[in-house]
């Protein structure tokens, strides 16, 4: 076990963030996190409210917050990391 992972903080690429993030159905995180986007984009709807992020865009998500993923673009890379 990691430093990082003893006091509860997990990484994520864009080859498993969505094992954290729903990509059927609208979602509220457990957690919050910190989604930097590398390359591509992806599109959310936050509340009522469409977001599209792209390269070199962040976005810090609140476990009180409802997101439905809209879409993810092909060439999308990601880092999350999860508190």
């Amino acid at each position: 076990m990691s430093a990082l992972e003893q006091f509860g903080v997990e990484i994520f690429t864009q080859h498993n963030i969505f094992d954290r993030i729903s990509a059927s159905k609208p979602f509220r995180p457990d957690n919050p996190a910190f989604i930097f986007i590398k390359s591509g984009s992806i599109k959310l709807r936050q509340h009522f409210s469409d977001l599209e992020l792209s390269a070199n865009m962040f976005m810090v998500t609140d476990p009180q917050t409802v997101y439905e993923l809209i879409s993810v673009s092909d060439d999308f890379q990601s880092r999350m990391v999860s508190y």
